[in-house]
């Protein structure tokens, strides 16, 4: 056995561990006040509102069955990052990116990552699974035309918008781009019958988009629980505790203002904007996609790189509005942007090389990242031993993108920097 072999048998077993406990922690401790909670209860006892389907179902059982919502919750969460766990491995291989990279947290959530801001029992890992899925369907309805692979993939799209709008702009546009450009548009297959082919959902994203929500339906969603809530946490609950609940109520232009400063030009103690530390995120991922094998095999590893970064940079415009609004959540939001990446480079690669219109309109750019990427002259950027460093200082276990500092305190070299000042301190005494 060699050094590599022991090294990745040895990274395996630390995140799997580590991994294990937070999915442990997350299963035994109550879920009161936690974004999770609030998340899943949004319900329709208010009226139509976003992301108020999941909440609903549980609403309904939870009258009809007397089960608790925590216990579905606990039990759907698991469920679905144990099996989007399986699905990123087994793409990973097909894709040719090493399963190394999977036990590494900007890449994605897998068996080996359970961090509590990106999964923390939210609907995130389901979403993703739905992404996936969608996307699987969407591929089989390209290659066979089935009536039935299109109504899987559209009611699967509708299913994520109606639970949480945010797959509206990581699941869905993306797909709309391939379905919409990668046939020749012609009488029998126009822009027309591909726009009233997808009316339900065209019609369910303008459902979502009209039905914001406001300060009135929060505050009757929650008397809706509040029964419910006071006979498991006491009679003192509050809809303070709930954040999602109480985010139907808030200001949209006014949150955009507010999360665009804090995710972009906010500083640390040091200075630093967080802009940078989405530089560095973003160094990190090329660092990943440049050093894959990737396995399509009638163009070079530089043009697979070149098509694989031309899909990560239109997901990622398509995504720009999440980063306004939601605040700090850049592990989300990248694990969001990688896994549908890497979810749609394994179906459609061999498509979007061949296509010259909309779909490769930002290939330009993933053009120029490529010559300097594979400039020999550059090589220096993409040191092992800087993206090692990166990783273990600032990136690994950080849950926010805002302040440097506060990331270093929360990655695994800070984590080992306060247990030692702690162990010292007990020591002297």
């Amino acid at each position: 056995m060699n050094f590599n072999r022991i090294v990745f048998i040895f990274i395996i077993i630390l995140y799997s561990v580590l991994g294990l406990k937070v999915l442990q922690t997350e299963l035994l401790n109550g879920m009161w006040g936690t974004d999770a909670l609030s998340e899943w209860l949004v319900n329709y006892q208010a009226g139509i509102v976003r992301r108020g389907f999941a909440g609903e179902v549980l609403f309904q059982i939870n009258s009809s069955f007397d089960l608790r919502p925590e216990m579905l919750i606990k039990s759907i969460s698991t469920i679905s990052i144990l099996w989007l766990s399986v699905i990123f491995l087994k793409t990973l291989k097909r894709v040719g990116i090493r399963l190394f990279y999977a036990a590494l947290p900007i890449i994605g959530v897998s068996i080996f990552y359970f961090h509590p801001h990106f999964s923390g029992l939210r609907k995130d890992p389901l979403l993703l699974l739905i992404a996936y899925y969608s996307i699987y369907h969407l591929y089989n309805y390209q290659k066979n035309k089935k009536l039935s692979s299109l109504l899987y993939w559209q009611a699967l799209l509708i299913l994520g918008i109606f639970l949480h709008e945010a797959f509206l702009f990581y699941g869905a546009p993306i797909q709309l781009l391939i379905y919409f450009f990668t046939d020749p548009i012609n009488a029998q297959n126009g822009w027309i019958k591909k726009s009233v082919s997808l009316t339900p959902l065209l019609g369910s994203n303008l459902i979502n988009f009209l039905n914001k929500g406001d300060k009135t339906i929060a505050d009757s969603i929650f008397d809706s629980w509040r029964p419910y809530l006071q006979s498991q946490y006491g009679a003192d609950v509050s809809i303070e505790k709930m954040l999602s609940i109480r985010a139907l109520g808030w200001d949209t232009l006014e949150t955009a203002k507010f999360h665009l400063d804090l995710n972009f030009f906010n500083t640390d103690n040091f200075g630093i904007p967080g802009i940078f530390f989405f530089l560095l995120i973003f160094v990190v991922i090329i660092y990943v996609f440049a050093n894959c094998n990737f396995k399509y095999p009638k163009l070079s590893q530089q043009e697979n790189f070149e098509i694989f970064i031309t899909i990560w940079l239109s997901v990622f415009m398509l995504m720009l509005p999440l980063f306004t609004v939601l605040s700090c959540d850049y592990l989300r939001l990248f694990a969001y942007l990688n896994l549908t990446t890497i979810f749609i480079y394994d179906k459609f690669s061999g498509i979007i090389a061949k296509n010259t219109g909309v779909l490769n309109a930002l290939r330009p750019f993933s053009n120029r990242i490529s010559a300097t990427v594979y400039n020999p002259r550059n090589k220096w950027i993409f040191n092992k031993g800087i993206y090692i460093f990166t990783i273990f200082f600032f990136l690994t276990y950080s849950p926010a993108g805002i302040k440097l500092d506060e990331a270093f305190k929360v990655s695994i070299a800070g984590r080992f920097y306060q247990k030692a000042i702690r162990a010292w301190e007990i020591y002297s005494h």
